[in-house]
């Protein structure tokens, strides 16, 4: 992405900070139910971007609530009940993918 940017890099990863999504995903992969391959939720991008040369000018949580629920829905009811009892309120506020937005050093 460094090399063919003429500036900006953007970079959206699984948030591993989002609790209700990585919940989701261990029950899938745990039953083989998940279909997305081989995945590495990220806490932050920056270190490895300013590695490249890129200025990290923002990381945010991106999605939503809707989002969560989304995935919480892939999960069949009668399991699903057993996620929903490990959140919290504030597990909802932080959203299952991760926005770097850097600029390339030139």
């Amino acid at each position: 992405m460094v090399r063919v940017s003429k500036r900006f890099v953007l970079v959206d990863v699984p948030n591993a900070n989002c609790k209700p999504y990585m919940l989701v995903k261990e029950w899938l992969e745990s039953y083989g139910q998940w279909s997305w391959g081989y995945e590495q939720p990220r806490v932050s991008l920056r270190q490895d971007l300013e590695a490249l040369g890129v200025q990290v000018l923002a990381e945010k949580s991106i999605g939503g609530v809707r989002t969560i629920l989304n995935y919480l829905a892939m999960i069949p009811a009668q399991a699903r009940q057993g996620i929903l009892d490990k959140l919290k309120a504030e597990d909802y506020e932080t959203f299952p993918h991760l926005l770097s937005i850097g600029v390339v050093d030139v």
